[in-house]
């Protein structure tokens, strides 16, 4: 944009005094007022151009205004779908977490079931005590009761006629009864 300015005019117009003669670059004060004139309606010209831009102006921002409650609306929109879809997909991955769960509980016990059954029961190994080859859990029993010397038997048991109190006060143990219930109930 151009600077816009009147250029000022000489002392004498200003003093309605009329020169003696006049130089070539001011003119006569018909001249110069014709220049000056000329310039008011370039500022007028330029003032009303601006207004044509206000109008457009105007019209831009009132197309932004739309164009931003458009793309707000589409920005919703769309926050609203991948939010929609993430819940989706969280749902369908807790199912799938939950199913693998539950896939790996069930073959969880189906293995214990078949050591269990398959394995402990029909793992034979020699009875240290007998030389004989027998399933497991028969010698670990045998095992045991070769430590059960100082066991009470029922019999025995009821001979010494304890109370259940006087039983509570001794505080033995299962294992330990087992294992040594002569000894410390017959002291």
């Amino acid at each position: 944009m151009q600077d816009l300015y009147i250029e000022f005019l000489p002392p004498w117009v200003e003093t309605n005094l009329q020169p003696a003669f006049y130089d070539v670059e001011s003119g006569t004060v018909l001249q110069q007022t014709a220049r000056m004139y000329g310039k008011i309606n370039e500022i007028i010209k330029i003032i009303n151009d601006y207004r044509s831009y206000d109008e457009e102006i105007e019209e831009l921002q009132r197309q932004m205004a739309l164009l931003r409650t458009e793309m707000n609306s589409f920005e919703n929109s769309v926050d609203a779908q991948l939010t929609s879809m993430y819940n989706d997909i969280i749902v369908i991955v807790n199912n799938k977490i939950n199913n693998l769960k539950r896939y790996s509980d069930e073959k969880d016990e189906e293995l214990k079931a078949y050591v269990d059954n398959a394995l402990i029961n029909k793992i034979m190994v020699y009875n240290p005590i007998n030389g004989l080859q027998e399933d497991l859990q028969s010698v670990i029993y045998a095992l045991y009761d070769v430590n059960r010397t100082n066991a009470l038997t029922a019999t025995e048991y009821d001979a010494l006629e304890l109370t259940a109190t006087e039983y509570d006060a001794e505080e033995i143990t299962a294992s330990n009864y087992d294992l040594n219930g002569k000894t410390i109930l017959t002291q």
